[in-house]
């Protein structure tokens, strides 16, 4: 059986991300600075939450009210954008015990919705 593969430009794939969606990115240079600068771009975000760490740009959604990014190292990007008031929080990790970290953090956020890539 052959796989179904449907590409779209940035833009399009930044309007897929709804109100309340949890995006989670690669470290440094696995971010993917086009979607993040197309995610930037929009003016509609409600309650989005960013995971990622050691952020390789000041990205415009930095300064977006309604994302919240979520660093496991807190880079000098992520400092000075909590510093201009920016919603950056850092989030310690326990390589060895990742499932505590993670399900603590989620249970004081409450649930989300997780959107996986179609195959």
């Amino acid at each position: 059986m052959k796989a179904k593969t449907q590409k779209v430009d940035l833009a399009a794939a930044a309007r897929l991300v709804r109100a309340r969606d949890t995006v989670l990115c690669g470290f440094v240079a696995g971010q993917p600075v086009g979607f993040l600068d197309a995610l930037g771009a929009r003016g509609d975000l409600e309650d989005v939450v960013l995971y990622t760490g050691l952020l390789i740009r000041p990205f415009a959604l930095l300064q977006n009210p309604g994302v919240r990014v979520v660093s496991g190292f807190f880079g000098p990007i992520e400092r000075m954008a909590r510093a201009a008031g920016a919603r950056v929080s850092y989030l310690p990790a326990d390589f060895k015990r990742p499932r505590t970290v993670g399900a603590a953090h989620e249970a004081a956020r409450g649930p989300r919705r997780h959107v996986a890539p179609r195959s």
